[in-house]
C-alpha cells in the first residue's frame, strides 16, 4: 500500500522520478524520512512515474530499495500497464523479471497486453505472449486486445494476437466487432486479414449496421471492395425493435459513449434504428467511388428504406447532384431492356399479308375498268398479266409488257381484233402517293405511318374487280 506525500522531501523524489535523476533519488531515499512507495493524491507512486517516463535506471534502481512492483494508482493502472503503454520493452522486462503480476487488470479491465495491443507496440505484445499473458482477456465493455488493435489498425499486432489463440469474433457490449470496428475505421489490412480468418461479413452491431454499411457511410472505398466478393448484404438492414442497447446521444452511432437499456428512454433514443442500405448511406454523404462499387455489385438504386426514400431521392435531398445522375445512370441501365427487331411496315395488305411498299406495287394484278360488251357476242375476255405470259390463246408472246410497267390485256372477239379499250395503268405507284412518301419524315410517327396506309388503300381499291372472267376458247352457240 502506497504512502501518501505529506513533505517536500517526498516532492524532491516524485520530481526525480520524473526526470529520471538516479542520484538525486537516491539521496533523497538515503535520508531515510522517505518512503520509497510514497504516492501523491491520485495514488501515483515514484516507480510508476519513472516507468512511465522510460527511465530504466531509475526503475531498477528504486525496486533495489524495495519498490512494490504491483503498486497501482487509484484507476488500478501500475507500472507494468505505463511501460506497456509506452512501449519501454526494457522496463516490461525488469518489472515482469522482479515479480510484478502480468494480467494485472485496471478497474475498467485493461490489461498491459490490451494497453500494448491498443498502441501497436509488437515487440511488447510479443514479449507479454511468451510470457503467458492472456490474449481473451477482455476489459468491462467485453473489448479484447484484438478488438483495440482492429480499432487502431494495426495489423501485424491483430495477427500476431490470431497466431496467439485469440479469438476473432468476440464482440464489445454494443455488438460490435473486430471486423465492424476496423471497417468502420478505413483499416483495410485489417479488414482482408479478419475476413481471411473466416469473420462473417454481415456481422451487425445491436443498431443492425453491417460492416459494409459503416464503410459505405465513412466513404472507405478500400475496404468496402474487400467486402463485396464474400457477398455481404446489399438489401435493407434488419433494426433494433426491441429495448436493446441504444446510444442515449443523437450523434451518429459509433459505439462510444453511454448506453441506455431502460424502458423509459426518451423517445428518440427508442425508435427503431436502421432500415437502411449501404447504398443509403453512401448517398447520403454522397460518396461516388462508394456508390459507383455497390451499383456494380448488384445494389438496387431503385431500393426503398423503411420512410420510402431511394438513394436517388435521399441523394438529391443532400444536394449530392453527381450521386443523383451516377444512381439515375445506374437505374435506367438496369431497366433498360434491348427490343426485338422490328420490320418495317409501310403498307397493309388487304388480303391478309404484312408487306413493303415494293411489294404491293409490284405484285399487285393489273385490273382494267370493266367494259360493257353486246348481247350477242361473248363476255370480254380480260388476263391479268401475272397469270398468264402469253395471249390469245398462246397465238403470240406478250410483247407490250415494258420493264417497270404493265398493260393490261384484253379479250378478242370474233368480230374484233383490237384489245379492250380500257385504259392502260402504270405498276408504278401514283404521282399523290410518291408525294406523300417524299414528304413523310424517314422515322415517321404513327399519324403520319397511318395517312401514308390509308393512300395505298385507295390506290388497291382502283386495281380491284370482283371476279376475273375467264377466255373461252370456243365462242357461244347462236
Amino acid at each position: 500500500m502506497s504512502l501518501r506525500v505529506c513533505t517536500r522531501l517526498d516532492q524532491r523524489l516524485h520530481a526525480a522520478a520524473v526526470k529520471g535523476e538516479v542520484e538525486e533519488a537516491v539521496r533523497v531515499l538515503d535520508t531515510g524520512r522517505v518512503h520509497v512507495d510514497c504516492a501523491d493524491r491520485d495514488g501515483t507512486t515514484p516507480l510508476i512515474l519513472a516507468a512511465a517516463n522510460s527511465h530504466v535506471e531509475l526503475v531498477r534502481e528504486l525496486l533495489d530499495q524495495g519498490a512494490e512492483p504491483n503498486a497501482t494508482r487509484h484507476t488500478g493502472t501500475g507500472a507494468l500497464f505505463f511501460a506497456a503503454q509506452g512501449g519501454f520493452l526494457d522496463i516490461v522486462t525488469l518489472l515482469l523479471d522482479r515479480g510484478c503480476s502480468i494480467n494485472q487488470a485496471s478497474k475498467d479491465g485493461g490489461t498491459a497486453l490490451i494497453v500494448a495491443a491498443q498502441c501497436g507496440h509488437m515487440d511488447v505484445v510479443q514479449e507479454l505472449l511468451r510470457r503467458g499473458a492472456d490474449p481473451h482477456a477482455a476489459m468491462k465493455d467485453r473489448a479484447t486486445a484484438v478488438f483495440v488493435a482492429s480499432q487502431n489498425g494495426h495489423t501485424s499486432v491483430v495477427r500476431t494476437l490470431l497466431t496467439a489463440g485469440a479469438k476473432a469474433h468476440v464482440r464489445r457490449m454494443d455488438g460490435a466487432s473486430p471486423l465492424w470496428i476496423a471497417s468502420q475505421m478505413g483499416h483495410q489490412g485489417v479488414v482482408r486479414l479478419l475476413l481471411g480468418h473466416g469473420v462473417n461479413p454481415d456481422v451487425t452491431r445491436h443498431d443492425g449496421a453491417t460492416p459494409l454499411f459503416k464503410a459505405a457511410h465513412k466513404g472507405h472505398v478500400e475496404v468496402v471492395h474487400e467486402l463485396l466478393p464474400y457477398n455481404p448484404c446489399l438489401g435493407l438492414l434488419k433494426g433494433n425493435t426491441g429495448w436493446g442497447l441504444l446510444p442515449c446521444c443523437p450523434r451518429e452511432w459509433c459505439g462510444e459513449g453511454v448506453f441506455s437499456t431502460e424502458r423509459n428512454a426518451p423517445a428518440p433514443w427508442r425508435q427503431k434504428i436502421n432500415g437502411e442500405s449501404a447504398l443509403h448511406a453512401a448517398a447520403l454523404y454522397g460518396h461516388l467511388r462508394v456508390l459507383k462499387a455497390l451499383v456494380q455489385a448488384g445494389a438496387d438504386p431503385g431500393l426503398k428504406n423503411d420512410q420510402g426514400l431511394t438513394p436517388i431521392q435521399i441523394a438529391a435531398q443532400a444536394r449530392h447532384y453527381e450521386a443523383v445522375q451516377l444512381l439515375k445512370d445506374a437505374l435506367a441501365k438496369k431497366k433498360e431492356k434491348v427490343p426485338p427487331p422490328r420490320r418495317r411496315r409501310l403498307g397493309h395488305d388487304p388480303r391478309g399479308w404484312n408487306s413493303s411498299l415494293g411489294t404491293i406495287v409490284e405484285t399487285s394484278p393489273v385490273l382494267p375498268r370493266s367494259v360493257s360488251s353486246p348481247s350477242n357476242s361473248r363476255p370480254a375476255q380480260y388476263v391479268s398479266c401475272e397469270l398468264s405470259n402469253m395471249v390469245d390463246g398462246g397465238a403470240r408472246p406478250r410483247a407490250n409488257l415494258a420493264t417497270g410497267s404493265c398493260t393490261s390485256v384484253g379479250g378478242r372477239t370474233p368480230c374484233s381484233s383490237n384489245p379492250s379499250p380500257s385504259p392502260s395503268i402504270s405498276s408504278e405507284p401514283p404521282q399523290s402517293m410518291i408525294a406523300a412518301l417524299q414528304k413523310a419524315p424517314r422515322h415517321a410517327s404513327h399519324t403520319d405511318v397511318s395517312s401514308v396506309k390509308n393512300i395505298f388503300r385507295r390506290t388497291l381499291a382502283s386495281f380491284r374487280r370482283p371476279t376475273i372472267v375467264k377466255r373461252n376458247d370456243k365462242p357461244p352457240e347462236p
